[in-house]
């Protein structure tokens, strides 16, 4: 198992999840972009179970909250690495370029057709007009999701973007929060600033208020606290030192009230109750996976101890298959194998390479001849001081972990940025051509999705992936320094 820049296993059904949802907002969008009537019955049910891509918007919330606080679990501290605006320098590297790009993309797409600059009278007019008033500022900036003459205009969906970013300027302080009365005091918090915010779409007179779900910031700490609890069983440092369980009471009244008070609107209840309940099913689903990924897939995820475990699943440690060539390397895989004081890098070769050993992710030194079979998903990862059994991984993390969903993953957002004007220029071309709805709605699932995921890649390609070439190679120095670290130590001894 790789890691990350900051030292985090990387969980590769995380990149499975977030291309699942992704693929669900484009399918959605495509069926949205032809009206019920005309379609038939299949036509109709079709459009009917893609109805809810909402809640796939929802779900991206979540995964944030959740990487973004996994590697922060890990620190004894619970503090941002490097710092505020460090952070926030990673942040706006990752999501304003690519965004940027997406703007332009939308702008030239207009302009070069001229049906897309007028409005059709189709779910595309929203976008339009693209230039007037402050929609150009506003976007780049980031916010207009605050106003509903900015909120849908240039690309309609881009308005999540913004949500996103604004949680990200809050999340130092829901760390604040946790740091000194806990998880359950930090995701009170949340909802209490987004149901806040959502209770002042009224007197202020701006739908825009409410329309770009405040809430997630609750979703968002939902996910923080499922990086929280996936650490199988062991509290945080800083979770055991917080104090102080009436703030936790209050925070949680004021939520629950403010939540009483935005339901009783007429407006997206749907979404208020709805989101919710799909960030706790979304936390507890990434808890079991990550569970699962760093037990080897086993269904149990209680942690035992390393010969136990080797006992109960019929294998045992026969360190006569390790060829060393000479007795002091054989004394120290032995070492290696039997104590696991310290964690090896994944891929890490032996000194004597001429042995044929490798230290493989669950740290246990097998022969060259096997690396194939050593490095496939099944294998134990290693993570958090651990070693786990090799049962083969849950269907789940089979779906999740596959290559299609992995490859949709690396690039979603830029598929999430692209699709929406993309399938407008599909839409116009059918139009003209007169097709029936169930026509048009069968070209769009089957003709205009493909054409957009490999825009995406293409768009991933230049403008996505440039600015996450640094942080990869730096990961890998990173993960290589350690490995030649470890094997120092171990042969100094």
């Amino acid at each position: 198992m790789s890691r990350t820049e900051s030292g985090v296993a990387r969980l590769p059904f995380l990149d499975g999840l977030r291309g699942l949802a992704a693929l669900y907002v484009l399918l959605h969008h495509a069926a949205l972009a032809v009206s019920p009537a005309g379609l038939s019955g299949v036509g109709l049910a079709i459009r009917f179970g893609l109805r809810h891509g909402h809640f796939a918007v929802a779900v991206f919330i979540v995964l944030s909250g959740f990487c973004l606080m996994r590697p922060v679990v890990h620190e004894p501290a619970g503090r941002l690495r490097g710092g505020l605006w460090p952070y926030l320098g990673r942040r706006a590297r990752r999501i304003v370029p690519p965004y940027y790009a997406a703007l332009g993309f939308s702008w030239l797409l207009i302009v070069l057709v001229p049906a897309l600059g007028h409005p059709p009278r189709t779910w595309w007019d929203r976008a339009l007009p693209v230039f007037g008033g402050w929609n150009a500022v506003s976007h780049l900036l980031l916010v207009h999701n605050l106003s509903v003459h900015w909120f849908f205009k240039i690309d309609p969906p881009s308005w999540s973007v913004a949500t996103e970013w604004q949680i990200y300027l809050l999340f130092p302080a829901l760390l604040v929060v946790w740091r000194r009365w806990g998880i359950t005091a930090a995701v009170a918090a949340g909802f209490a600033i987004g149901y806040g915010v959502a209770c002042l779409a009224g007197p202020f007179g701006n739908p825009a208020l409410r329309q770009a779900c405040p809430w997630y910031v609750g979703l968002f700490a939902l996910g923080m606290a499922a990086a929280a609890a996936s650490r199988a069983g062991e509290r945080p440092a800083v979770e055991e030192r917080s104090r102080g369980r009436w703030p936790t009471v209050a925070l949680c009244l004021v939520a629950l009230s403010l939540a009483g008070l935005a339901l009783s609107g007429r407006d997206d209840r749907e979404f208020m109750a709805g989101d919710p309940l799909v960030g706790v099913l979304t936390g507890l689903l990434l808890v079991r996976c990550t569970r699962l990924a760093t037990s080897g897939g086993a269904p149990s995820g209680a942690r035992m101890g390393l010969f136990r475990r080797w006992r109960d699943a019929g294998h045992a440690i026969d360190l006569r298959r390790f060829r060393c060539a000479n007795r002091s390397a054989q004394q120290t895989l032995s070492r290696t194998a039997s104590s696991f004081k310290r964690p090896v890098e994944p891929g890490v070769a032996c000194p004597e390479s001429s042995m044929g050993v490798v230290l493989f992710p669950g740290g246990l030194a097998t022969p060259v001849e096997d690396s194939r079979r050593a490095t496939r998903p099944h294998e134990p990862p290693w993570e958090g001081g651990s070693v786990t059994t090799t049962a083969p991984r849950s269907p789940l993390l089979r779906l999740l972990e596959g290559r299609w969903a992995v490859g949709l993953g690396a690039v979603s957002y830029s598929l999430y940025l692209v699709h929406y004007p993309l399938l407008a220029l599909a839409d116009a071309v059918l139009r003209s051509r007169a097709w029936s709805a169930d026509a048009r709605l069968a070209a769009q699932l089957l003709v205009a999705v493909p054409v957009c995921l490999l825009a995406a890649v293409v768009f991933h390609r230049l403008f996505e992936r440039p600015f996450l070439a640094d942080s990869a190679g730096s990961a890998r120095r990173a993960g290589i320094k350690r490995g030649r670290a470890v094997w120092a130590s171990e042969f100094a001894d």
